[in-house]
């Protein structure tokens, strides 16, 4: 869970710098937070695409941010083509 913290914190500090800094998409990171103990890794998984379809369906984040952040979490390739 640490190490799962410590990742989302440097995603967010991230798109800080990028001038990604919407709040919806800091509360979502934080709900992340929060789940990732309660579910598998499988089901937190899914709810991080699921959060990041909508974000980006949402024009909050853009496919390349999306692909950052599932990357920067999971270690594995999200593609939205």
């Amino acid at each position: 869970q640490e190490k799962l913290n410590s990742k989302i914190n440097e995603i967010i500090d991230l798109l800080t710098k990028q001038g990604f800094g919407q709040e919806i998409l800091f509360n979502e990171l934080q709900e992340l937070k929060e789940l990732y103990p309660k579910l598998n890794k499988k089901n937190w998984g899914q709810v991080l695409k699921g959060k990041l379809v909508d974000l980006g369906i949402a024009q909050v984040i853009n496919q390349e941010v999306a692909e950052t952040i599932f990357k920067g979490l999971t270690e594995q390739v999200f593609r939205l083509k």
